[in-house]
């Protein structure tokens, strides 16, 4: 399968809205071709998977999935780096693009936030980057998220459900766990690499 439907479903767009989009791009498109490529009942071309990229302002590589592996190689994208999270206790997030860099992350939205703090060095050493998908706010047992409390502060844990919690994932005994539930959250997306300089 291809990740035509995972990217227009992410932009909110139905297959007439993309086929829209692509017609207004070049040669018109109907809205049932793209059925037919999105749900891989027609071959996705090196061409079709460009064409697909412009309308969703990604890279080529980014449209193909597992079966059409080889059409592309893998790629990176430049991701913003837009701050830092606390990897301890809450703290202020910081909203800033301070640099880009270059990561094969799909998530057409993803965005990159340093780690300051010790309490998740089992996963990700203090200063290295997390890479996050905001458009994936689902919880999921034993995945990390980037959370923000009631008072904008954000902390980067493994979310941990029965009972729903965060847990460092630290050396350091000092730090505990944060249960949920006691005050108000919200999730800014699921970390889905991590980025560090040698």
């Amino acid at each position: 399968m291809n990740n035509i439907r995972d990217l227009r479903q992410a932009r909110g767009w139905s297959m007439r809205e993309l086929a829209d989009v692509m017609s207004s791009q070049g040669e018109a498109v109907h809205f049932t071709t793209i059925a037919k490529i999105e749900r891989s009942q027609r071959k996705l071309t090196i061409e079709w998977a460009k064409r697909f990229a412009d309308a969703f302002g990604v890279l080529p590589g980014e449209v193909v999935g597992e079966d059409d592996a080889g059409i592309f190689p893998i790629v990176a994208r430049q991701i913003p780096v837009i701050g830092m999270v606390a990897a301890g206790h809450w703290r202020e997030a910081i909203q800033e693009a301070s640099e880009y860099i270059a990561a094969p992350v799909a998530a057409p939205r993803a965005f990159g936030l340093k780690v300051e703090g010790d309490s998740m060095d089992l996963v990700t050493p203090e200063g290295s980057t997390v890479l996050i998908d905001p458009d994936d706010s689902d919880l999921r047992d034993g995945s990390y998220y980037v959370v923000l409390n009631g008072e904008g502060e954000a902390t980067f844990k493994k979310y941990r459900a029965e009972p729903a919690r965060l847990e460092p994932c630290s050396r350091n005994p000092e730090h505990s766990v944060i249960m949920l539930g006691k005050q108000p959250f919200s999730i800014t997306g699921r970390v889905v690499g991590v980025y560090q300089k040698l």
